[in-house]
C-alpha cells in the first residue's frame, strides 16, 4: 500500500509541474532527428479497378507453330492450298491399277476400272478379246492398213459385188481360180448325099489336144423305104465311146449316152452309121460334137 501511494503522489506532482508549463512554454525549438519507422501496419482493401488499356500489336505466328490440332476438321478449303502444292505424294494412296475419279455420290474416291478394259499399275491400257464391235467402229474409218493380209475370205465379201472394176488388168487369175476354166470346141460332121447302106469309118478326124468328149448328137434330113434305121457310133481307136449306137429319127435332133469322154489327140476318132430296112435312104446326115479342154493362160 505504501508503494501504491508513492506512485499516486509521483503522478500528482508530474500533472502539476507539466500542466503550469504548458500553459507557458516558449517558441518551439529544433525538431528532433525522426526516430526510427515502427512496423508497416495491416494492408488496407484494394481499390476499384483501372479503365482497360489499348490492345497491343499482334504477335506474329511462329514458323511450323500450327499443328494438325490447331485446325478445324473440314475447314481447308480450296483457296487456303497454294496452286501446284498437293504433290502425289500428298494424295492418299489408292491400289496399283486405280483411278482416282468422282462416284456416283459424287466423291473423289480410288477406283477400280471395269468393264471390256483393264488398267495395269504401269499404266498399259488392255482392252478384252472380242470387245470392240461393230458399233464401237466409226463408219469408214477402216483403212487398208488396218486390215490383215490375207483376212478378208470369199465370207466377207457380199454375192455379185465384186466387178470387173475389182479385178487388176495384171491379175493373171490362173485357170484353177475359175469356176469352169476350160475351152469348148464343136466338131460338126455332115454328109451332104444320100446314105442308103451301112458305112464304118464315114468321118474320121483327129482332135488338136486331149479333151474330153461332152455331148454328141445327130440328124437326119429326111429318109426313105420302108421302116427304114439309123444308128450312130463314136469310136476312138476302134473303140466305142458310147454306151450304145443311138438312134436316129429324120427331122429330129437325138443324142448319145457318153462312156468314155477322155479323148487323146493321138488317137483317131471315127463315125459309124448303121442303117437298116427294105430300101433304106437317109439324106444329109449330120453329126455334132462337142468337147472341152483345159484352157491355157
Amino acid at each position: 500500500m505504501k508503494k501504491v501511494g508513492k506512485i499516486l503522489a509521483f503522478l500528482i506532482i508530474i500533472v502539476l509541474i507539466v500542466v503550469p508549463l504548458a500553459a507557458c512554454a516558449g517558441v518551439a525549438g529544433p525538431q528532433g532527428v525522426p526516430g526510427n519507422p515502427g512496423p508497416q501496419g495491416p494492408e488496407g482493401p484494394p481499390g476499384p479497378a483501372g479503365a482497360a488499356g489499348a490492345p497491343g500489336a499482334a504477335g506474329v505466328v511462329g514458323v511450323g507453330s500450327i499443328l494438325n490440332s490447331h485446325i478445324l476438321d473440314g475447314t481447308i478449303v480450296a483457296a487456303d492450298i497454294a496452286s501446284d502444292a498437293v504433290t502425289a505424294a500428298k494424295i492418299l494412296q489408292g491400289t496399283a491399277g486405280q483411278l482416282l475419279m468422282s462416284n456416283a455420290t459424287p466423291d473423289t474416291a480410288w477406283l477400280t476400272m471395269s468393264g471390256d478394259a483393264t488398267l495395269a499399275g504401269t499404266g498399259a491400257l488392255t482392252i478384252a478379246t472380242g470387245a470392240i464391235t461393230s458399233a464401237k467402229i466409226l463408219d469408214g474409218t477402216i483403212a487398208t492398213a488396218d486390215i490383215a493380209d490375207g483376212a478378208v475370205t470369199s465370207a466377207k465379201i457380199a454375192d455379185g459385188t465384186i466387178v470387173a472394176a475389182d479385178i487388176a488388168a495384171t491379175a493373171a487369175i490362173a485357170n484353177t481360180k475359175l469356176a469352169n476354166p476350160n475351152a469348148y470346141y464343136t466338131v460338126p460332121l455332115t454328109m451332104t448325099r444320100q446314105l442308103t447302106a451301112s458305112l464304118a469309118g464315114a468321118f474320121l478326124f483327129r482332135v488338136p489336144v486331149d479333151s474330153t468328149l461332152v455331148s454328141v448328137g445327130a440328124s437326119a434330113r429326111a429318109s426313105g423305104g420302108t421302116t427304114p434305121t439309123l444308128t450312130v457310133d463314136v469310136k476312138e481307136a476302134g473303140v466305142s465311146v458310147l454306151s450304145a449306137a443311138f438312134s436316129v429319127t429324120a427331122g429330129s435332133w437325138s443324142t448319145g449316152t457318153i462312156s468314155d469322154s477322155a479323148i487323146a489327140a493321138a488317137n483317131n476318132v471315127t463315125i459309124d452309121f448303121t442303117i437298116s430296112g427294105t430300101s433304106p435312104t437317109w439324106d444329109d446326115i449330120t453329126v455334132l460334137l462337142t468337147f472341152k479342154t483345159a484352157h491355157a493362160n
